[in-house]
């Protein structure tokens, strides 16, 4: 019988929970049957890349992994900075969580790219310190801001790729 009144209970939490916020596609705001973070028609989109070696000196070299390709869904994921939508913050962690190896990586810390003090104090949040901190949650490890931003530059987004390197070059120092 108790067993029976949880499992009622249960079940009356989650029809309210989901009535009042239904689950919904962060992306195209489809209503789902199940909380997820993308419907199966934009999580379909996001088109895996292949992890990269950066070199960053001639002793040091790094691997660079990305979830996907910058594209559509999960680059309206990304500007919803924008908007300041801080739930997207997470999901976004949530997604490198689910669809890439960072789980199984050995990893020491998290160290977020940082924004020019100026435009940190425009906007109120950097989200990639936002996110750093969700997936440092998950891993069990710190976040350090050890890295500072030097020079305020133009919005990546609106630099000519070719000139994107160029754009950051001597922005940031340890």
């Amino acid at each position: 019988m108790l067993k029976s009144c949880k499992n009622f209970g249960q079940k009356l939490i989650w029809f309210v929970q989901y009535f009042i916020a239904p689950p919904i596609c962060y992306v195209c705001k489809k209503f789902l049957i199940e909380q997820q973070i993308l419907c199966d028609d934009c999580d379909v989109q996001l088109v895996p890349v292949a992890p990269k070696l950066l070199v960053v000196n001639k002793s040091y070299t790094m691997t660079i992994h990305a979830m996907c390709k910058y594209d559509d869904p999960i680059k309206k994921m990304i500007v919803a900075k924008h908007h300041s939508d801080h739930l997207m913050f997470d999901a976004l962690a949530d997604l490198v969580w689910q669809k890439t190896v960072i789980k199984n990586l050995s990893i020491d810390c998290f160290i977020p790219i940082p924004l020019h003090w100026s435009r940190k104090l425009k906007r109120g949040f950097n989200q990639a310190e936002i996110i750093a901190h969700r997936l440092a949650e998950y891993k069990s490890v710190p976040v350090y801001n050890m890295v500072s931003r030097t020079k305020k530059t133009e919005y990546q987004a609106r630099v000519v790729r070719d000139l994107r390197q160029e754009n950051v070059k001597d922005a940031f120092e340890v």
